[in-house]
């Protein structure tokens, strides 16, 4: 296997070639790529071919026989499923810039490799979620075809809470925006948590959303008895008209907290997926001890809207996918591009190597329930995380934002505000944090 690049790579660098690599019918020829006579020009000739990796352009002063400019697109070779991307040489006058810097020197090549590629200039104050004396943990968003809008479903994590910043006794907030990535309104909490003593009345969190096609919106979450957490947290659904409610319990829990979620476990952390036909898929972790067959992550469908589900079913644990450790469904939702562009159902989870995020996707396009782990043993695209510090990654939690036709149009991570906290329960001082969006792109493979 050849070995990555050395030399970091960009979108645009001066003074720089990449030498060889041309692309069959796309690199250098005057007569087809002549037309692109900026170094900007010759950078979106390769954005709109699928497969070009990387391009140079040569001005046409540095050419004089004849005096025309060359937009080189070039494309990384693969040689026994790696992929061999050379490292661009110093050359005064000369262009180049890889398509997708992120993943330029990533070598992994076939449909069960997943990344995504970041445009870390993207986001900032206009694409974050504001906060007022509450912290924003764990999100999910839906496209909403009525108004075309993207509402976000998340833990509301109050300063006042006795455990912050833990979200045991947390309810769920909504956000809105017009193109689910900038100006985002907060409208306060849209599902409390139960009366004091029930299954529910300890605290609501970690919600997961879908539209149905009459335009229902279904909200999962995970519900605890006790404030301060504990075991036996089960999941239950709300539904609503519209995205901002209001919103109705079920009262059959989808995962009963003396079900599969009793004995020593609990369950926690919802997904969920509209797909076609009126399905609606619910993920949810089962961990800390389940009754057999044991911890993972458990899925059920509905058709009818929430009223009824199709049996509760373990599709992800160290026995279904070996020599792994799937244990918290941190974010996921279809994405079009993944499985070598046929799509796939990607849910990202925790419990990787170093305790980093790891990746489950589809095993065929259009499956929800049989999933192999992405070749990459970790995720590695996420902000800095530099500890308790204004900008840094907060508590590994991310999310994708959907726009129409299952499109993701952006990813969220959660992000310490600099606003100090007091905590409580640990009698010390904490940070205040919400969700940053940041555009998304999901290379070829």
């Amino acid at each position: 296997a050849a070995a990555a690049t050395t030399t970091e790579v960009s979108r645009m660098m001066n003074n720089s070639n990449f030498e060889s690599h041309n692309s069959p019918g796309g690199g250098c020829d005057p007569v087809v790529t002549s037309k692109y006579t900026t170094p900007t020009e010759c950078q979106a000739a390769c954005d709109a071919t699928p497969t070009c990796d990387m391009w140079t352009y040569v001005p046409a002063h540095l050419r004089p026989s004849p005096p025309t400019p060359w937009c080189c697109l070039k494309q990384c070779a693969v040689a026994d499923g790696v992929r061999q991307c050379p490292d661009p040489n110093t050359e005064a006058g000369l262009f180049s810039g890889a398509k997708f810097p992120a993943n330029y020197s990533n070598t992994c090549v076939g449909p069960t490799c997943f990344d995504f590629a970041v445009d870390w200039s993207s986001g900032g104050p206009a694409t974050t979620l504001p906060t007022f004396n509450f912290s924003v943990r764990k999100i999910e968003a839906i496209f909403y075809p009525p108004d075309g809008k993207t509402y976000a479903y998340v833990d509301i994590v109050n300063f006042t809470d006795v455990y912050y910043p833990d979200s045991y006794s947390s309810e769920v907030g909504v956000y809105s925006s017009a193109d689910g990535r900038t100006g985002w309104v907060y409208h306060g909490i849209v599902i409390q948590r139960g009366a004091s003593g029930g299954w529910d009345g300890g605290g609501i969190a970690s919600p997961g959303a879908a539209v149905a096609d009459d335009g229902t919106v279904l909200v999962g979450y995970a519900a605890e008895n006790a404030p301060s957490g504990g075991i036996n947290r089960g999941i239950g659904v709300a539904t609503a008209p519209h995205p901002l409610g209001p919103f109705t319990k079920s009262p059959i829990e989808v995962a009963s907290p003396t079900g599969v979620c009793g004995g020593s476990g609990r369950c926690d952390d919802v997904i969920m997926q509209s797909r076609p036909g009126g399905e609606i898929h619910l993920y949810h972790s089962v961990k800390g001890g389940a009754p057999p067959p044991g911890d993972g992550i458990r899925h059920r469908m509905t058709t009818d809207h929430g009223k009824t589900w199709s049996d509760s079913e373990l599709v992800l644990s160290s026995t279904l996918q070996p020599g792994t450790n799937p244990a918290e469904t941190i974010a996921g939702k279809y994405v079009p591009g993944a499985l070598g562009g046929k799509g796939a159902m990607v849910l990202i989870l925790d419990g990787g190597p170093g305790d980093a995020l790891h990746v489950y996707l589809s095993k065929t396009s259009g499956d929800m329930v049989t999933f192999v782990a992405a070749a990459q043993p970790t995720l590695t695209t996420h902000p800095p995380a530099n500890g308790m510090k204004m900008n840094s990654w907060a508590n590994s939690q991310i999310g994708f934002i959907p726009g129409a036709s299952d499109q993701i149009v952006g990813v969220a991570y959660s992000m310490y505000t600099g606003v100090p906290v007091y905590s409580q329960e640990k009698k010390s001082m904490n940070m205040g944090y919400t969700h940053t969006v940041w555009n998304f792109t999901v290379p070829p493979h």
